[in-house]
């Protein structure tokens, strides 16, 4: 097997529509969206079996001090990504991306795929693996179904919502953006964290999905002020919930649950057959998705740094983060933060 470099996006998003396991985040237009975001490179690749061209590798390369590295994925609002290729090529993508990272000085690399995969064929070829949950609601039975999944307390939510005014409305709100952006940093501030978010990126997500057809933007009005917005972005038979955000200032008013049930609505509606909630790692988030019916996944990120001075910067970024995180979490602790789901980020 061999990774050449896709030439043209045109026919990226050809050979896409092949791929049985293709997902929002393998589009070429969020691709690029990503690129023109943030200070990495995409590098398009598809793999070749004997001649054949079998799957498609998307990754971005950047670099951290003195060492180069390639992610797939990198960049915001994208929980995986990875290699599209069968189960049963994945040793021989994994050797020949090996050669491909040696002829490109890559020093460390971080693959996080779409699904579950034989951790034999990576972790024998040095790669450290992870594994995460994702959650995903089924819209195969329509509507009803959907509601019939929903949890007690999260139908209540929702008649709570309605009962107290809550006005949902698609499509354009970009002249709420700094309103959006003020809300987002309110949510990871309470966790003692910097939001990613800024006007560019923002704008640049939407520009994109709506170029594509692929938008739904949603928000919430109290008494004729804004008091959340949800973004989501949907690709085959799957809506993807990208980010929402909230006001805890109508924190009785349940806007989050009222926005995500109006986007499965949506979906139904428009005959999407699965309704992706992004990550599960948080408890409270993870109790917020399943109280919508969510079924949890599980996908693999899988590790590697390319030799020694590579693994040395490993070792000490990693320490680094260590220490960061638990002086974060001391802080917050004495701050008594506390993550509610109702005005918590979607992403995970």
């Amino acid at each position: 097997m061999e990774l050449k470099y896709v030439e043209n996006d045109l026919r990226w998003d050809q050979l896409l529509a092949r791929q049985p396991g293709a997902t929002l985040f393998h589009t070429i237009s969020w691709l690029r969206f990503q690129e023109a975001h943030f200070d990495h490179r995409l590098i398009p690749l598809v793999a070749c079996h004997n001649g054949v061209e079998v799957g498609l590798f998307p990754l971005f390369v950047t670099r951290r001090w003195l060492i180069r590295v390639a992610g797939s994925p990198r960049g915001i609002d994208t929980l995986h990504l990875g290699p599209l290729v069968a189960d049963e090529l994945l040793a021989d993508l994994l050797d020949a991306y090996e050669q491909w990272a040696r002829a490109n000085r890559i020093g460390f690399s971080t693959i996080a795929f779409t699904r579950e995969i034989d951790l034999s064929s990576a972790e024998s070829r040095g790669f450290t693996c992870e594994r995460h949950r994702f959650s995903v609601v089924d819209l195969t039975g329509g509507e009803k179904e959907a509601y019939r999944r929903l949890g007690s307390d999260c139908r209540r939510r929702i008649r709570q919502a309605d009962n107290r005014g809550v006005k949902i409305i698609e499509g354009d709100f970009s002249e709420h953006y700094d309103r959006y952006l003020k809300l987002s940093s309110m949510v990871f501030a309470r966790s003692n964290l910097k939001t990613q978010m800024t006007r560019s990126i923002l704008a640049g997500m939407i520009d994109t999905l709506r170029r594509d057809g692929r938008l739904l933007a949603i928000r919430a009005e109290v008494d004729g002020k804004v008091a959340g917005m949800w973004i989501g972005g949907h690709y085959g038979k799957t809506m993807v919930a990208l980010d929402i955000v909230s006001d805890r200032a109508f924190i009785d008013c349940s806007v989050n649950n009222r926005m995500s049930w109006h986007a499965i609505q949506w979906c139904c509606h428009h005959g999407l057959e699965a309704f992706d909630f992004g990550g599960s790692r948080i408890p409270s988030l993870r109790r917020f998705k399943a109280s919508f019916g969510a079924t949890e996944y599980f996908y693999h990120n899988i590790k590697r740094a390319h030799g020694p001075l590579a693994r040395a910067a490993v070792r000490l970024a990693y320490q680094l983060q260590s220490g960061l995180r638990t002086w974060l979490f001391r802080r917050s602790q004495k701050g008594h933060v506390q993550m509610n789901p109702p005005s918590s980020s979607a992403k995970d």
